[in-house]
């Protein structure tokens, strides 16, 4: 679970409604462009403290680095939208909302700001491109854990590692 948290933390903040909140408003989008980010070919370079873990997923399977060595995830970006579901729906709440526009290496980007309270406190910063839909950069913080995570994403021309 840590790991899933580390690679892919604004989507376990953002896949499914906690206790009925309310879809319809500076949700929905948001958590339209991240599964569409996780089942669309990106390359991710996530970094903690001194800690950077690269990833990959391309033509729906996920490839994680450790230790240089690049190996196969045991689970599918379907998995993860799955189980990222199953996290949030007993989340004791859950808000996220619209933060003012920016650019991002010279890309236009709509930023939020998600809040979830479940088994941890999770807080996090998400820039989606405003012309793909698809996430640009994730920042997460943790502070009961003091975790600083930040999660950068590329697309376009993603191959297989291996």
């Amino acid at each position: 679970m840590r790991l899933r948290i580390i690679l892919f933390p604004a989507f376990v903040a953002l896949s499914a409604p906690a206790f009925g909140a309310d879809l319809s408003g500076a949700c929905k989008p948001l958590m339209a462009a991240m599964e569409k980010t996780i089942l669309t070919d990106h390359a991710t370079t996530t970094t903690r403290g001194t800690l950077t873990m690269h990833g990959v997923t391309a033509g729906g399977v996920s490839y994680l680095q450790f230790n240089g060595v690049w190996k196969k995830s045991p689970m599918t970006p379907q998995d993860n939208i799955k189980q990222s579901r199953e996290n949030l729906q007993n989340a004791k709440e859950y808000s996220c909302k619209p933060l003012p526009d920016s650019m991002i290496g010279g890309v236009a980007v709509a930023n939020f700001a998600t809040h979830t309270d479940g088994d941890t406190v999770i807080d996090n910063t998400i820039s989606i491109d405003k012309r793909t839909g698809l996430a640009v950069t994730v920042v997460t913080d943790m502070k009961e854990e003091k975790m600083h995570v930040v999660t950068q994403y590329t697309h376009g021309g993603i191959k297989p590692p291996m």
